[in-house]
Formats: C-alpha cells, sequence, structure tokens
C-alpha cells in the first residue's frame, strides 16, 4: 500500500468494454464469508483480513491481508507490517505454526504493509516481487519477468506475474480446494467493489486491468490485499475451460458452521444426515402385477403364490395375448 498522488475516485467499471482476453467477464461477485477454505491437499486460512481507510487529515492508515496455505509445503503469503510482528507470531502459533516450520514465504510486493515482518523466516525461500532467494543471500533463477509462473507445488500451488499495482507484483494460485480455485491477490485488487480505488494506487493502471481480468478468469475466490474473500461467478454458457462454482457444495466435506467458527472439525454425524438427500419412502401393500416374484427352480408354484396378487398363471401355448 503506498498514497497516491492523486486519489479522486474515477468511478470506472471492473468490466472491459473490449476484452482482449477470451474468457468471458465475470457475471458477479459476492462476499464469501469465511476465513478458511479446506482442500486437498492444500487448504487456505486468511490469518489477517487486511483493511485500508483514509483520515481526515489526509493520511491513511492501512495493514495488508496475511494468508497461509497450509499442505505440504507449508507457505505464507505476504507477512503484514512490521508495527504487527507480535500479532502475526500468535496468529501463527495459535495454528501450531512456528517461523521455522514455514516452507515459502511469498510477498506480493515490497510495500511495508505486505513485506514487513519478512525476517522472522530467514530458513524459508522466499520470493519478494520477483526476487527469489533462499538462505544466506543465494538468488535463484525463475522465469516471473518473462509472463510465466513459478512453481512452489508444481500442479498445486504457483506464483503469477500480475504487474500493475507495482511493476513486480505477483499473486498466488491455489488449485483443488473445496471451493475451486483461489487466488491470493495482494493489491491486484484492493478489495471487492474497488474500482472506485484500485486505480489511483497503482503504479501502471493500464497492465493491472489486464492483470486484473485475466485473475478474474482463473479464480473462483480471490483474497485481496485490504478486505475480505469474495467469489467470483461466471455467467451461463461460458464455454471456458473454467469451471463455474456451485453456490453451495453439493457433498461438503467440512462442517459450515465450523468453517464460519475458523475450524476443521469434521461434521456430526446428525448434520451429515442433514446434508443427504431423503430416502424414498418403501412401498407398502401389493406390488404391481407386472413385477413377477422369483419362481421356484422347476416352474412349481406354493400354495401362499397361487393367492398372490403377483402370481399369473402361464399362458397355453398358441393362446394370444
Amino acid at each position: 500500500m503506498s498514497l497516491p498522488v492523486h486519489t479522486a475516485p474515477l468511478g470506472l467499471s471492473l468490466r472491459p468494454t473490449a476484452p482482449s482476453s477470451p474468457a468471458s467477464p465475470p457475471e458477479g461477485t459476492a462476499p464469501l464469508g469465511l476465513s478458511l477454505i479446506p482442500g486437498t491437499p492444500y487448504s487456505v486460512l486468511v490469518l489477517q483480513e487486511g483493511y485500508s481507510r483514509a483520515l481526515p487529515d489526509g493520511t491513511m492508515q492501512a495493514d495488508g491481508t496475511v494468508t497461509l496455505l497450509r499442505g505440504p509445503r507449508l507457505t505464507l503469503v505476504d507477512t503484514g507490517g512490521p508495527w504487527g510482528r507480535e500479532r502475526l507470531l500468535g496468529l501463527l502459533a495459535a495454528q501450531g505454526v512456528a517461523p521455522g516450520d514455514v516452507s515459502h514465504v511469498v510477498c506480493t510486493h515490497g510495500h511495508s504493509d505486505h513485506a514487513g515482518n519478512l525476517n522472522l523466516f530467514p530458513g524459508a525461500t522466499l520470493l519478494v516481487g520477483f526476487d527469489l532467494s533462499r538462505g544466506e543471500g543465494l538468488y535463484l533463477p525463475h522465469n516471473l519477468g518473462d509472463g510465466a509462473p513459478y512453481p512452489i507445488d508444481p500442479g498445486h500451488v504457483e506464483v503469477l506475474p500480475t504487474p500493475g499495482h507495482t511493476a513486480a507484483h505477483t499473486s498466488v494460485l491455489v488449485r483443488g480446494t473445496a471451493l475451486g480455485t483461489v487466488l491470493v491477490a495482494g493489491d491486484l485488487f484492493e478489495r471487492e467493489q474497488d474500482e472506485a480505488a484500485w486505480r489511483a494506487l497503482s503504479e501502471d493502471p493500464a497492465r493491472q486491468e489486464q492483470s486484473r481480468r485475466r485473475a478474474l478468469a482463473l479464480a473462483d475466490v480471490v483474497i485481496p490485499g485490504h478486505g475480505p474473500p469474495f467469489r467470483v461467478f461466471r455467467p451461463h454458457g461460458d464455454d471456458t475451460p473454467k469451471r463455474r462454482v456451485e453456490t453451495e457444495p453439493r457433498y461438503p466435506q467440512t462442517d459450515p458452521q465450523d468453517l464460519r467458527r475458523g475450524g476443521a472439525a469434521p461434521p456430526s454425524p446428525e448434520r451429515q444426515a442433514a446434508w443427504l438427500p431423503a430416502q424414498q419412502p418403501e412401498i407398502t401393500g401389493s406390488e404391481p402385477r407386472y413385477r413377477q416374484p422369483p419362481r421356484p427352480r422347476g416352474g412349481r408354484v406354493s400354495a401362499a403364490d397361487e393367492g398372490s396378487p403377483c402370481h399369473q398363471p402361464p399362458r397355453p401355448r398358441g393362446v394370444p395375448v
């Protein structure tokens, strides 16, 4: 987050009139209302929800969203500002995570409210913008500057170049969650419905517009840099590879009430039963005449079956039906 030179709202729409991408623009967005998105092999947990607000004296107060990706390679996306050091350590400890447990730290860009606690993780692989390093100043090659993603866990978690807010801005894409594909977007999106704000904060609004459009074509859920997560819905008839997300999973793996509490406890048997379709009542009384009960071998019919409404004597051969 950096203060803009001009802060007048432009009131521009998120949807471009002439998209350069073949993907359809989103039909709409809606607040997610959850901080935990379960998934396999990665779940996504918003540890700290970012915010920003203008103050009467013309200054701005802000802190960035901090997100934890739990899976084979424990990854932290953004670290908040240095004023929140103890708070971040407490949030991690509440999840049973020590700084030394973190495999990768991705700071979507270098502003202080996103990269302020980077020094808590000297043992992790660090990606700040397009700077990738490990250990004591060992810088590693990658192709983010050429537009290629950087894989943290191939097929599951990758870093995408999303320039605009800053020239080397990145976002983290997580596949395979219970809600589909999640994009931890940094300041690519300030918040849901941020059309009047993001351009004034952007180093390159034209490039950021393109990055936003591509992001919305990929994501089912967006975690913005200064607001709560939101869902992205596709228009009917969209024939791009991106699947449309159902409003609620048909067979949720985690109790929605537990998700709202931020936990991941398994659902109770009563709630599991509530998610399953009601069983059809058993048919009682006489069966339809065309459904014949099995006969014993040899073609004989018992005396009990003789009076059954389902029993019909065999017709003699040659008698028309």
